[in-house]
C-alpha cells in the first residue's frame, strides 16, 4: 500500500512469545482491515499497548506508540467477552470512557450514541438484562466514546449478531469518522466486512490485498484456507511454464494451475481451486478430452440455491458446488476440469 500517509504503521514488528516476526503493514483513515491466521489476537494487544514488541515501530497517526499506555492510544477495544459492569446500567456503562468531560458533554454524546446504536429503549437497563445484541452494541458504542481513531474488534461477536453489527459498523464509520481492524478466523465474513485482508502464516504476514484478490489469488494453500473453502489435489511439480505450474496429481493426469508458492520442479504439490469453480460431468473423463480428470460421485446434497457434490477423486475426497446437478447420481463415474487460471499450485499445507 502506497500513495498515502498512513492512519496506521507497523514496521518490522515481531513478539517472539506469540511468534510474531517482522510484521509491516499500512492501515488508511477510515479503512476497514481483517486480520486472519494464528497471531491475530496478539497483534491487536500490541496495537492496544496490551503487550510491548520485541522490535519494529508502530505509528498512528504519525506518532510513535512506544511507551504510550493504553489509555493514551487514541484507540477503541472491543473482545468477545463485551465486559460490560454489572453494576452500571447500558448508558453509564456507554459513559465510562468519558469521565473526564463535563456533564453535558457527556449526556450529549451518550445520547447521540444510544441513538446511532438504536440502544435508548434499553438505556436504563442493567448487562444481565440486555440481550446479546443489544450487549453487542453497547460495547461498540463504549469503545466508540471518545472518539478514537482506531477501534480493534478481537473476534468479537458470535455468527447471530456478526451481521447485524457489522452493517452498523458500515453505517457509522462515514458519520463517526474511524478505522477498524477486526482480528477473526471466519474468512467468508472476513471477505464480506473488509475493504482488505491480512492473513498472518507462520507467525508472518502470508498475504494483504483486496478480499476478491486473496480470493482469486491466493499466494499459498494458507492464505486460501483462511479466506474460503478449497478443493485440492495432491500430485508432483512436473514443470513450470511462464507463470504457470504443469502439475502431475496422484491419480494420474496431468493439468495446469497457476504458480503460486510451488516448486522447485520434481517436488510434491497441490493444485487448490474453489469448489464452485470446478466444471463437473457425468460419463467418462477419457470422453472429454484433454485436462479432464477422472472422479466418482459419492454423494450429492442439495442446499437450496447450490448442490454441493462430493466426490472421490484418486484416493482424495473432492468438494464440487454448483447451482444444479442435471444428470449426475451418487455412486456414477464423473469428471472435472477447470480453467487454469481458477487453480493454484502450493507446497502442501502443513
Amino acid at each position: 500500500m502506497s500513495g498515502f500517509d498512513p492512519l496506521l504503521r507497523l514496521r518490522n514488528v515481531s513478539l517472539a512469545r506469540a511468534g510474531l516476526h517482522g510484521l509491516s503493514f499500512d492501515l488508511a483513515a477510515g479503512q476497514f482491515l481483517a486480520l486472519l491466521g494464528p497471531g491475530t489476537s496478539a497483534v491487536l494487544a500490541l496495537l492496544a499497548g496490551l503487550a510491548t514488541p520485541d522490535s519494529g515501530e508502530i505509528r498512528l497517526g504519525g506518532a510513535d506508540l512506544a511507551g504510550v499506555p493504553p489509555h493514551r492510544r487514541g484507540l477503541g477495544l472491543v473482545s468477545a467477552r463485551a465486559d460490560l459492569f454489572a453494576h452500571l446500567t447500558l448508558a453509564e456503562n456507554i459513559a465510562l470512557p468519558l469521565h473526564a468531560r463535563g456533564l453535558a458533554a457527556r449526556r450529549r454524546q451518550v445520547a447521540r450514541l444510544l441513538d446511532l446504536f438504536r440502544l435508548r429503549g434499553a438505556a436504563a437497563l442493567y448487562p444481565p438484562a440486555l440481550s446479546p445484541l443489544e450487549t453487542a452494541r453497547a460495547a461498540l458504542a463504549r469503545a466508540l466514546a471518545g472518539a478514537p481513531l482506531l477501534l480493534l474488534l478481537d473476534d468479537p461477536w458470535d455468527p447471530l449478531t456478526a451481521i447485524t453489527l457489522a452493517a452498523d459498523l458500515a453505517r457509522l464509520r462515514e458519520q463517526l469518522g474511524f478505522a477498524a481492524i477486526l482480528a477473526t478466523n471466519d474468512g467468508p465474513f472476513a471477505r464480506a466486512w473488509a475493504d482488505e485482508i491480512a492473513v498472518l502464516a507462520d507467525g508472518r504476514l502470508a498475504q494483504i490485498g483486496s478480499p476478491r484478490t486473496l480470493y482469486d489469488r491466493p499466494v499459498s494453500a494458507a492464505v486460501a484456507a483462511a479466506t474460503g473453502v478449497v478443493s485440492c489435489l495432491p500430485g508432483r511439480l512436473r514443470a513450470i511454464e511462464d507463470d504457470l505450474a504443469v502439475v502431475e496429481l496422484a491419480c494420474g493426469p496431468v493439468v495446469e494451475a497457476m504458480l503460486a508458492d510451488a516448486g522447485p520442479v520434481g517436488t510434491a504439490c497441490e493444485v487448490l481451486m474453489r469448489p464452485e469453480r470446478v466444471a463437473l460431468a457425468a460419463g467418462n473423463a477419457a470422453e472429454l478430452g484433454e485436462g479432464a480428470v477422472p472422479a466418482k460421485i459419492r454423494s450429492i446434497r442439495d442446499s437450496g440455491d447450490h448442490v454441493m457434490i462430493d466426490l472421490q477423486v484418486g484416493q482424495t475426497r473432492f468438494p464440487v458446488r454448483r447451482p444444479a446437478a442435471p444428470g449426475l447420481i451418487a455412486g456414477r463415474d464423473a469428471a472435472i476440469a477447470w480453467q487454469a487460471h481458477d487453480a493454484w499450485a502450493c507446497r502442501p499445507n502443513e
